[in-house]
C-alpha cells in the first residue's frame, strides 16, 4: 500500500515591525494578538491562500487582505503623510487594502469638538 501524502500545504506568514514603525494591535483573521511593539516579529500558519491583517492604532485601523501561495514575510511601516500602515516589502501579495477611523475616534473627536465649543460658549458669555 502506497501513503497519499496530504496535499495541504501549510503557511507561514512572517509580520515585522519597521524601525519607525509605532506601538500597534495586531488581529490575523479573528485571532488578536494584542500589542506589537518595535522590531516585533510574529510568526502564524495559515491552511488558506487569503489572509486579512488589521493594523490599529488608537484613531487608525487598516486592513489588508493578502494571497499566501507560500511562506511570507512582510514588513510593517506607518505612513505618517497617508496615515496608514503599509507593507514595505512584497507589496504584489496585498489584494486588497482600507483605512478608516477606530471606534475611539469616532467618540473621541466629536467629545473634543464639543468640550472645545463649550469653553468658546462660556468664554463669550462670560465676557458679555
Amino acid at each position: 500500500m502506497n501513503e497519499n501524502k496530504s496535499k495541504i500545504n501549510n503557511k507561514t506568514l512572517t509580520i515585522k515591525s519597521d524601525l519607525k514603525t509605532p506601538t500597534f494591535n495586531l488581529t490575523v483573521n479573528e485571532r488578536d494578538y494584542g500589542v506589537i511593539k518595535q522590531h516585533n516579529v510574529i510568526q502564524t500558519n495559515t491552511l488558506n491562500s487569503k489572509i486579512d491583517l488589521t493594523f490599529s492604532v488608537l484613531t487608525k485601523s487598516t486592513k489588508m487582505s493578502l494571497r499566501m501561495l507560500k511562506n511570507e514575510t512582510i514588513t510593517v511601516k506607518w505612513n505618517k503623510i497617508k496615515g496608514r500602515f503599509e507593507i514595505i516589502n512584497n507589496e504584489d501579495i496585498i489584494i486588497s487594502q482600507k483605512t478608516y477611523l477606530s471606534k475611539f475616534s469616532k467618540v473621541f473627536y466629536p467629545a473634543l469638538g464639543g468640550l472645545i465649543l463649550l469653553i468658546i460658549l462660556i468664554l463669550l458669555i462670560c465676557l458679555l
